[in-house]
């Protein structure tokens, strides 16, 4: 994956189906899926597929 994905890129993961992504973090993103709620995922993670693919406008999320 090329670049960081932004809060509200799509996605499709292969256990927890279509999610969001809501908040980043150093490490990982935040998202949350229509069946298992909030997650964690790695930045990483390569095993999705993107659906929509946002820029991030920063690299980490500061808001509550």
């Amino acid at each position: 994956m090329e670049g960081v994905l932004g809060v509200g890129s799509r996605v499709k993961h292969p256990a927890y189906g279509d999610g969001v992504v809501i908040r980043l973090h150093p490490a990982a993103y935040e998202l949350t899926f229509t069946l298992y709620g909030v997650k964690l995922v790695g930045r990483d993670y390569d095993k999705w597929e993107i659906v929509e693919a946002i820029p991030a406008e920063e690299e980490v999320s500061f808001t509550e």
